[in-house]
């Protein structure tokens, strides 16, 4: 499945909502998909911040018109927004009614409701169009309030562009925009106005939208973020080193999720974030350290926003690191380009942030029942000017505190794919009669080859050879593979992903994968199946860099 169709489902799943069907749809994808699997933890999260923050009791069917019913002073041109989305029906419409199962939603409406009174009696409601966006923060409570406080304090720009096509309407309504990211808040609107239950716009196959300088050259070629609630959705880029002002391109084609739809949208929205720049601070750190497994880590810079406070990492590898990815990728795929060596040399890291009396604020490692303040997700930039193939770059973003505080980052480990050391000798005759399992003792992982038979090629149609394999393993993502024979020749493996996916077993979650075998005309009478890499975490590292308090 694809990432859109999966998370529609997330926060069903999170709710324990889902079949098990969807369950087993659900957790294949997220093996695989680190994006999904971090937006799902930031759900987990959010609704585990809910429980102890929120308190609710169950909410009334009526219970959005009264209260929508004393927000008359406000003149109806103004709040036209906010009336016409209140009278929608909730986004999970095949759900119980409020009354009979008050969950996360009632919880969040609770929240969100509060929230708007509190916008209201303090004089900081900060545009009438602002209001569903304002309303929504809680539901994005895993760091997104740095973005409320700063459309509190003005840093935003009310767009309201719209493009129509084919009786649905695009419009952009908001922007809050500083150094840091750019979200850009929209809808998709019927013939009547009316807010449309889908509200996806994929930035792929064939969509264009991206950030630009006012001359057209691309700084960030496409959103790292899709959210959604019932009354708006929004795009959110992350910015290194912007101008001034910026174009907002958006070029779609196509919309939705469970059912596609054909548009011709086109708008070019200037955003100026002079007055933001202006309230930032940037404080260079510029510290390094070099891992003992050959990478290398530059702490580069602080960044004070109104919405947020940015880390700004970079990692690369030595010289005698890269020349051991290259040496990698040739004996695993016969592939030496600096795709094949970026591939191989993908890495994550761990680390924790502490403040100045030892507590732990933040870490990569999120148990969502530890009382944690804040979480920081590093992800790596889409900021296209000057990339530098041997050069990742990370953005960590955090909500600061109130008062100047004194943290420190402490990196506590890296984890690397590193060649295994695990195959499986069998032979295709003899998988009639019976399967061939094997246990990687250093993982405790158990694979089974069931079977190899002629097949078909589902991308081009052309004959191959597949073998179906069951694996009880971590599932922390998908296996890859090679074939060899007995003189060590190599076939290209493939995962057919439309055949792989995961099931309970009577000793628990079992992976079952078909892969796709190229080249072959007849099977040898005996072949090898080799793992190609393991990911292997070194956590022994210490290095800490104190991030100064902005002043």
């Amino acid at each position: 499945m694809r990432c859109y169709e999966i998370r529609q489902k997330l926060e069903r799943y999170v709710d324990k909502e889902t079949s098990v069907s969807e369950n087993i749809e659900v957790e294949t994808h997220l093996l695989d998909c680190m994006e999904c699997k971090a937006l799902l933890e930031k759900l987990a999260a959010e609704a585990n911040v809910l429980k102890r923050v929120v308190p609710y009791s169950p909410l009334t069917d009526d219970f959005t018109a009264s209260i929508m019913d004393q927000l008359e002073p406000y003149p109806s041109t103004k709040s036209q927004d906010v009336t016409e989305a209140s009278s929608l029906p909730p986004r999970h419409s095949r759900r119980k009614t409020p009354a009979q199962r008050p969950k996360r939603w009632a919880r969040m409406a609770a929240a969100s409701i509060a929230a708007l009174f509190v916008v209201f009696t303090l004089g900081m409601f900060v545009s009438p169009t602002f209001a569903a966006y304002i309303s929504t923060f809680v539901s994005r409570i895993g760091g997104e309030l740095g973005l409320k406080k700063a459309a509190e304090q003005g840093f935003h720009t009310p767009v309201n562009m719209a493009a129509t096509d084919r009786g649905v309407t695009l419009r952009v309504k908001e922007i809050i925009a500083d150094p840091t990211r750019l979200v850009a808040t929209y809808v998709l609107e019927d013939e009547k106005g009316q807010i449309l239950p889908d509200l996806f716009i994929p930035h792929y196959n064939g969509n264009k939208i991206y950030i630009a300088d006012k001359e057209g050259n691309i700084l960030n070629s496409g959103p790292e973020v899709f959210r959604r609630g019932d009354q708006y959705a929004d795009f959110l880029f992350t910015l290194n080193n912007p101008p001034n002002e910026l174009v907002l391109h958006i070029d779609i084609g196509h919309f939705g999720s469970s059912d596609p739809r054909k548009a011709a949208w086109k708008l070019d929205i200037p955003v100026n974030i002079q007055k933001s720049m202006g309230a930032t601070k940037s404080v260079p750190i510029n510290a390094t350290y070099e891992t003992p497994q050959g990478i290398v880590f530059t702490f580069d810079k602080v960044i004070y926003a109104p919405s947020a406070t940015r880390i700004d990492l970079t990692t690369s590898f030595t010289p005698e690191k890269k020349e051991q990815l290259r040496e990698m990728a040739a004996a695993l795929i016969g592939k030496t380009d600096e795709e094949s060596i970026r591939e191989f040399g993908t890495h994550r890291f761990f680390y924790h942030i502490v403040d100045r009396s030892g507590n732990i604020v933040a870490k990569s490692e999120y148990e969502p029942n530890e009382k944690q303040s804040r979480r920081i997700s590093f992800t790596q930039s889409r900021d296209v000017r000057g990339v530098d193939p041997d050069v990742v770059r990370w953005h960590g973003s955090y909500v600061p505190a109130d008062q100047p505080e004194e943290l420190t980052f402490i990196l506590d480990g890296v984890e690397l794919l590193e060649p295994a050391d695990f195959s499986i000798p069998f032979s295709p005759d003899s998988l009639k009669q019976q399967p061939v399992s094997k246990t990687y003792e250093e993982l405790r992982e158990t694979f089974t080859i069931t079977g190899m038979d002629k097949g078909t090629d589902p991308e081009t149609q052309e004959p191959v050879w597949t073998i179906e394999l069951k694996g009880l393993c971590k599932l922390e993502s998908f296996p890859y593979w090679n074939l060899y024979d007995e003189s060590g020749k190599r076939f290209d493996v493939r995962t057919d992903f439309a055949k792989t996916y995961v099931e309970n077993s009577d000793k628990g979650v079992a992976l079952v994968q078909t892969l796709i075998v190229k080249g072959m005309e007849q099977p040898p009478k005996k072949l090898k199946l080799a793992l190609q890499t393991i990911k292997t975490r070194y956590m022994d590292l210490d290095w800490q860099v104190p991030i100064p308090p902005r002043h």
